[in-house]
């Protein structure tokens, strides 16, 4: 029988896979965001997710995926984030709870990561740190919106994903910023850090896989693919036929050209080219482990290079 399942922020990334795979399989999406999809041929509702009319116009559904939040790391008014990653996802939950529905809430693999950590180590999504542990106000409110929607609404489950990459991101999110710059040759040299890249897609297909699996405990951790930056830049250089980014930048050196880019963003009211806590959460020296995932959900991350080869084509069509 066909379902009608909301997913909130349906126009960003990893809402227009889910709303296209939603379809995919005869059940009907029902978009909640600040924008439409004018290609998307089905129900979308313009609005915030912490505006109470905007959920009073959904109207029933059978399942709610909360995907819409700030993603971007940095913002001048850090309060941002509290109000759209925390309040938003609390109203989520207790539109779920009214219609007694599951619900599927879209975290953040920054939950997992404490400050002040520089020892090796493997996260396989089950740590839980306290939202005051964690690095800056973004993980701070995706942590804080784990904790309230549970204590609201107990039939939901929490996903985790690491960094999403792929096709589809038009506005783009950070790790797509950097496969853009990358590919047009704008990058003169990366930090030495770490990264997890998961394809998009394959996110997408285990929200649905949380949201299907009514015994689902979680939290899932839905990661790929572990690199260096220096690696990961080198193999989408690689795929787009360019010259990787030159330099390594020592995270030191990382972290003070962080803090004079957000003070001349915040003067000059422009994005940041990289936000201070994203160079915090890249310098710690963690890998990660999906298996957990893997066996409950039967999660899979595709092959690196097939993720790259179609991360580099989007970008090369939508940017460069």
């Amino acid at each position: 029988m066909s379902q009608r399942i909301l997913v909130t922020g349906s126009t960003g990334f990893l809402g227009r896979h889910l709303c296209q795979m939603i379809g995919a399989r005869g059940d009907t999406p029902i978009g909640l965001d600040l924008e439409t999809n004018p290609d998307a041929p089905f129900l979308q509702v313009v609005g915030s997710v912490n505006d109470p009319a905007a959920w009073k116009t959904v109207g029933a559904v059978d399942a709610v995926i909360h995907a819409a939040a700030l993603t971007d790391l940095w913002r001048p008014n850090p309060e941002e984030f509290d109000h759209v990653n925390r309040a938003g996802s609390v109203m989520a939950a207790q539109f779920a709870h009214k219609l007694d529905v599951r619900m599927v809430l879209v975290s953040s693999y920054t939950v997992l990561m404490p400050t002040g950590r520089e020892d090796e180590r493997t996260l396989t999504g089950r740590e839980a740190s306290e939202p005051n542990d964690l690095i800056g106000p973004y993980a701070h409110s995706k942590r804080m919106a784990e904790l309230e929607v549970r204590e609201v609404h107990s039939n939901s489950v929490v996903v985790r994903p690491t960094a999403p990459i792929g096709p589809g991101d038009h506005r783009p999110t950070p790790p797509m910023r950097l496969v853009r710059d990358v590919v047009a040759g704008k990058l003169p040299g990366v930090m030495q850090g770490r990264i997890n890249v998961i394809d998009v897609r394959d996110v997408a297909a285990g929200v649905l896989a949380a949201l299907d699996k009514t015994q689902a405990e979680g939290p899932y951790l839905l990661s790929g693919h572990d690199l260096s930056l220096k690696a990961f830049a080198a193999s989408v250089a690689e795929a787009a036929g360019v010259k990787p980014p030159a330099l390594e930048v020592p995270v030191g050196l990382a972290k003070v050209a962080a803090h004079v880019d957000e003070g001349l963003a915040k003067l000059r009211s422009r994005p940041v080219m990289a936000p201070l806590d994203g160079v915090r959460l890249a310098a710690q020296p963690v890998s990660f482990d999906a298996t957990y995932a893997e066996k409950d959900l039967g999660f899979k991350a595709r092959p690196l290079d097939e993720t790259i080869k179609d991360a580099v084509a989007f970008a090369r069509q939508e940017w460069v």
